[in-house]
């Protein structure tokens, strides 16, 4: 089975960082954002890759095609933005002979002990046969902060969005994982920019076919914005610190991808930090994180996250993330 990894967004609300780093490449704990679905999609059976790009094109490149998980298809959006459907229908080709296939956003950080999240997603969708099966979850603000997936009484999506539609019976929160079935590009028009929910999947739904939800418990990291990803930054690392079980499966994807990185208790702080980081000089408060080959002396940091191969001295770093 192969996966599409949406990678192709402008990271508007992570802006300037996104300007200059595109999203799915900014580090989390010192590796891409990017990566962080690779255990479940393997766990999963899934082989190859197709990710699309659009923004900062060469960044996503490289980062996906020196990685050593899976065989990855790059498809460049040149002349526009295609959007998660538009983006889909753009690589029709790759799935030529794939019947079913997983549909995710690149940045997703879902915490779990369930190192077969994915693969039961899979289980679900291949049993049942639906156009789509979504990866979902409960959450109190569904219909509030979030827009939802709204289910009937027999279970069946009926529609997405803030706004419960009257036939409802409950909303869910989308993970941003999907398996598909190849129907749906009977719904994606060619070379035009389209959500792959509110077009694609309504437009099937609209036409009969059936949606389903995939209900699971587990937690993510929300990072689409700068304070949302400095809070999540500090959140993992203190559950890190403290052992927290449900977040063994991150440390050991963590250990396996940047073994050279590390947790450190350091006068109270805590600080992930590279082996090759030099850290000579230096005083931190709450927490850290120091990427692979950054020299920092001389230095005050607190609460910040300094990528590689940066040089800083003589400064007082507060609530930053430098790239």
């Amino acid at each position: 089975m192969k996966a599409m990894l949406l990678a192709a967004g402008e990271g508007t609300r992570f802006r300037p960082h996104t300007s200059k780093v595109p999203k799915p490449a900014l580090p989390l704990l010192n590796v891409p954002l990017g990566f962080y679905s690779f255990d479940f999609l393997k766990n999963a059976g899934v082989t190859s890759l197709v990710v699309n790009t659009y923004h900062l094109p060469e960044q996503i490149k490289s980062i996906y095609t020196t990685q050593s998980f899976f065989p990855v298809t790059i498809t460049e959006e040149k002349d526009h933005i295609l959007g998660s459907g538009g983006g889909l229908g753009y690589a029709k080709a790759h799935f030529d002979g794939e019947e079913d296939f997983f549909h995710l956003n690149a940045d997703e950080v879902i915490i779990t002990r369930n190192e077969k999240l994915f693969d039961d997603l899979k289980k679900v969708h291949l049993k049942e046969k639906p156009i789509c099966t979504l990866m979902v979850t409960n959450h109190p603000e569904v219909g509030t902060k979030f827009g939802g997936v709204w289910v009937d009484v027999k279970g069946q999506v009926i529609g997405f969005g803030k706004v419960r539609p009257t036939e409802a019976v409950h909303g869910f929160h989308y993970l941003g994982v999907q398996i598909l079935n190849r129907k749906i590009f009977d719904f994606i028009p060619d070379g035009v920019e389209s959500n792959i929910l509110y077009d694609a999947v309504m437009g099937a739904i609209n036409q009969g076919h059936r949606v389903q939800v995939h209900n699971v418990e587990c937690g993510w990291a929300e990072t689409g914005n700068l304070h949302d990803y400095m809070e999540a930054t500090k959140n993992i690392l203190r559950n890190l610190a403290d052992q927290n079980p449900e977040y063994q499966l991150l440390k050991d994807f963590l250990k396996k991808v940047d073994p050279q990185s590390q947790l450190i208790k350091r006068d109270g702080a805590l600080v992930w930090a590279h082996a090759q980081a030099d850290l000579s000089r230096v005083q931190i408060k709450n927490f850290a994180v120091i990427g692979r080959g950054s020299k920092l002396s001389d230095c005050e940091i607190e609460a910040s996250v300094i990528a590689e191969a940066q040089e800083i001295s003589n400064q007082k770093i507060l609530n930053q993330f430098i790239l």
